[in-house]
């Protein structure tokens, strides 16, 4: 079932490059980190299934300095040590979780991931970090509640990255105001802490399991302490660049949802052609807008617009969403109660503040190149989609928008990592495309990649998928490159009325 500390991922919806300027800001800076000290104290991980499995629960607290004799911050980071059951482990396996802002701490709780982390205890110690802004660290980095968007925030991409804007504007102003830098809470100082962390367990090197924005901050910490890693397994891997994703990886992935559609009867009862089907819906909203109605934040109703660009953007973020085709075929029919699940789900969000201010953070710590952004406009005139609405609150514009510095973009390291790594990649995930883990694979000496036939983005959940992460944190090898999936099943026009479950 859908976690509700999951709730901040599905707020971040994306745009078009954002040019409109925002407030001065102090130049993007590195803090120089003056003392890390410890304090470790028995808890335990409880799953949702009530099973429970021992741990230590530290919490690091790290004075940085910004330059300026008055400027010092304290952050507090927490992190749970799950010890291994054997007398001789292998290095410390530091797990890091995705969205970005997910904790670590009640993603383990998930029985999936709780199942996980106790058969990676058999070989190692495993660590489920909560980054720095999130979960048991501190400060916490949630936004309080916003006056709710226009009615219209979903007619255009302009109008959806307004929205965005006020929701997260207020936030920033309001760290600001606590003496709390955003800047702060970037991918580089992620990883410093996972340094910190190396150092605290006296190990000589550390294991990294990432998942999608995970793997961005395992990477991160492979650029920056290449001799400290040992094996690393990333599961919708992201490199710097992938920051922005291109159009093309986009009509890929629809290709292939849509060809997994019409091998599920009842997808292909809904939408024969899913990909035609898209396209022939996007024409029609950019003539007439659909309106629909959705339960407002204070117990009312609201009758919200929803043009070509909020359709894009809400389509980008859920090619594969089993409900798709359930959402094409009801709205060609005239019916809007799927879409209005969908959109009104995007509305409440926004009215509460949109979740963690985490994900904005990190993403404007790290910008994508400016090839890659000019490289996803040039390709988005022959996209079905058009441009990628989920680039916008990646883009270094939107960040001074909301009043956060960039920071600087990075480059792949200079030479190879000596380190053992796996890529797990789904061939139906519409977040983190195989080329994803292929970039990746240049930045280590020994690579290899696993496809997993018929899987989405998050693939950690599975028990094949699993295995063969036990198996490679503890031998180093892997048997296959390829784990089959059974094939998607769809939802029906009921099912996707229903409240979603995890997949």
């Amino acid at each position: 079932m859908r976690s509700a500390a999951l709730r901040s991922r599905r707020i971040v919806l994306a745009l078009v490059t954002v040019t409109a300027a925002g407030p001065a800001i102090a130049p993007a800076q590195e803090p120089t980190r003056l003392s890390t000290t410890a304090a470790t104290v028995a808890d335990s991980l409880v799953g949702f299934h009530g099973r429970t499995q021992d741990a230590e629960r530290t919490t690091l607290t790290i004075r940085e300095r910004w330059g300026g004799s008055g400027d010092t911050a304290t952050v507090e980071v927490g992190y749970l040590r799950l010890p291994a059951r054997t007398a001789s482990p292998g290095t410390p396996i530091v797990f890091l979780m995705g969205g970005p802002g997910v904790p670590g701490s009640v993603i383990g709780r998930v029985p999936p991931y709780w199942a996980l982390f106790d058969r990676l205890r058999a070989t190692a110690d495993v660590i489920v970090l909560d980054p720095r802004g999130v979960g048991m660290s501190r400060p916490a980095l949630e936004c309080a509640a916003t006056s709710p968007p226009r009615a219209d925030f979903l007619a255009s991409q302009q109008a959806l990255a307004d929205a965005l804007v006020a929701a997260y504007a207020p936030c920033v102003a309001a760290l600001r105001a606590r003496g709390i830098r955003p800047e702060l809470f970037s991918v580089a100082e992620v990883a410093r802490d996972v340094e910190a962390i190396r150092r605290r367990l006296g190990a000589g090197r550390v294991s990294l399991l990432g998942f999608s924005y995970g793997t961005r901050m395992a990477l991160e910490y492979a650029r920056l302490f290449p001799d400290h890693v040992d094996r690393v397994v990333l599961q919708g891997t992201m490199t710097p660049d992938d920051a922005i994703r291109t159009p093309t990886a986009m009509d890929s992935v629809l290709a292939a949802v849509s060809a997994a559609a019409a091998r599920d009867s009842v997808a292909r009862a809904l939408a024969p052609e899913l990909r035609a089907s898209i396209a022939e819906l996007l024409r029609a909203l950019d003539a007439a807008p659909v309106r629909v109605t959705v339960p407002g934040s204070r117990g009312d109703s609201v009758r919200l617009t929803v043009g070509r660009g909020g359709m894009q953007a809400l389509l980008g973020g859920r090619l594969s969403d089993p409900r798709l085709p359930a959402l094409v075929s009801t709205l060609r029919a005239g019916d809007t109660r799927v879409l209005a699940m969908l959109a009104g789900g995007i509305y409440r969000d926004l009215a509460a503040g949109g979740g963690s201010l985490f994900g904005r953070t990190v993403y404007c710590s790290a910008p994508a190149s400016e090839a890659r952004e000019r490289l996803a406009l040039r390709l988005a005139g022959a996209s079905t989609l058009g441009e990628v609405f989920d680039n916008v609150p990646e883009s270094p514009q939107f960040c001074r928008r909301i009043g956060i510095t960039p920071g600087p973009r990075l480059a792949p390291p200079a030479a190879p990592i000596h380190a053992a790594a796996l890529f797990i990649t789904g061939t139906l995930d519409d977040r983190t495309p195989a080329a994803n883990a292929q970039r990746a694979r240049s930045w280590f000496t020994d690579s290899k990649t696993v496809t997993v036939e018929n899987g989405g983005h998050e693939l950690l959940p599975d028990d094949a998928v699993q295995a063969l992460v036990a198996a490679f944190f503890a031998t180093g090898r892997v048997d296959r490159d390829r784990i089959v999936l059974p094939p998607w099943r769809f939802a029906s026009v009921a099912e996707a009325l229903q409240p979603p479950r995890r997949r």
